[in-house]
């Protein structure tokens, strides 16, 4: 489920200080969708409470049993495009992961065990405009302690270059938090430490 609206280039217009900028470039878009995070509106909310309001939602509107509440937040400058997933154990239950997070957007979605004493465990790999692929994983095991996992590589790294099981040997050893940076873009994770947990995944532009 997609949250928020894209920052492009007539919304970075809107800001008195582009109005006259000949060249919105990447870069300016990462930094608008960055302000817009935080900003909040007539009511006082954050684009990140609503994100993470609306994942709830889906928590609670699922039920008990171990789950992970992701959220996936997009200030790349680019549109991430889904390229391919890997669950360990668990799925997505009713909704999917989506297939285009716009530059400003959040992409929420509830992965949820498969069965009795099991855990919430996977990966999703989007694709920027510019071809960087960027891998989001999380471990929700049934025992043991939750973490996460991010990284950043060339078009195709995953699963071609790097297996899946390899991807899988370094989110259990990764701990709660994780970071990945290519000099173009700084990626980051956070899970909470609940059974059904919130797992937070960042994507920002930095040249």
């Amino acid at each position: 489920m997609i949250i928020g609206s894209e920052v492009n280039s007539d919304v970075v217009k809107s800001y008195p200080q582009y109005v006259k900028e000949p060249n919105i470039t990447p870069l300016i878009l990462s930094k608008v969708a960055m302000q817009q995070l935080t900003a909040t509106d007539s009511r006082g909310d954050s684009l990140q409470m609503a994100a993470t309001k609306a994942v709830n939602a889906m928590k609670n509107e699922y039920g008990q049993g171990a789950s992970t509440l992701v959220m996936i937040f997009n200030a790349s400058g680019e549109t991430l495009r889904y390229q391919a997933n890997r669950n360990w154990s668990g799925e997505t239950e009713k909704y999917p992961f989506d297939t285009t997070i716009a530059n400003g957007e959040y992409s929420v979605f509830l992965h949820v065990k498969a069965g009795i004493f099991t855990g919430s465990v996977g990966s999703v790999v989007f694709r920027g405009d510019s071809g960087s692929d960027f891998l989001f994983a999380w471990d929700n095991p049934y025992i043991g302690s939750n973490s996460s996992y991010v990284d950043v590589q060339s078009k195709d790294y995953w699963p071609s270059v790097q297996s899946w099981s390899e991807v899988e040997s370094r989110l259990t050893s990764s701990g709660i938090s994780s970071n990945a940076d290519n000099g173009t873009f700084a990626v980051s994770s956070m899970i909470g430490s609940a059974t059904s947990p919130i797992a937070q995944f960042k994507v920002i532009r930095k040249a």
